[in-house]
């Protein structure tokens, strides 16, 4: 008896291991799954650890280069200009 409550465990686990597989296939393939998946247009140039919860990123958006200073859950705007107004030396990074 214990032998057939086995099989029936593990038919039952790998039945809802397929049907996770499913859906996250069809998560991965449908309009709504896209909204998760970055298009590439943020673009992370440097990021600096201050200390062990501060840091600061510099990150571009669309011709935008920013700069951002992040504590703990918090993220607050430096700077920002557009990337062809920056010096030339900046650009080679």
């Amino acid at each position: 008896m214990e032998i057939a409550s086995t099989i029936r465990l593990l038919s039952s686990l790998a039945l809802v291991l397929a049907l996770l597989a499913l859906f996250l296939y069809t998560l991965r393939r449908s309009k709504v799954g896209s909204q998760f998946r970055s298009s590439g247009s943020i673009q992370i140039l440097d990021r600096v650890s201050l200390e062990s919860n501060k840091s600061l990123v510099l990150i571009e958006v669309r011709g935008q280069v920013s700069l951002l200073a992040l504590a703990n859950e918090r993220v607050e705007p430096v700077w920002t200009q557009t990337s062809d107004s920056l010096p030339a030396d900046s650009a080679e990074r």
